[in-house]
């Protein structure tokens, strides 16, 4: 009887882990686009702002 149980909370808690990985993994795609945009932004703004006539 414990064995069903256990498996049966195995099951959800593998369902639960995909699912929290599934809705994650797109917020973190966008915050890792986020950090590389700013770092180059911060290094190609200089650069723009130099070549501009005063």
């Amino acid at each position: 009887m414990l064995q069903k149980v256990s498996g049966h909370y195995d099951d959800e808690v593998d369902a639960a882990i995909k699912t929290t990985t599934r809705l994650i993994e797109p917020v973190m795609i966008g915050v890792m686009g986020v950090v590389v945009g700013g770092i180059a932004m911060s290094l190609l703004l200089p650069i723009f702002s130099l070549s501009k006539p005063g």
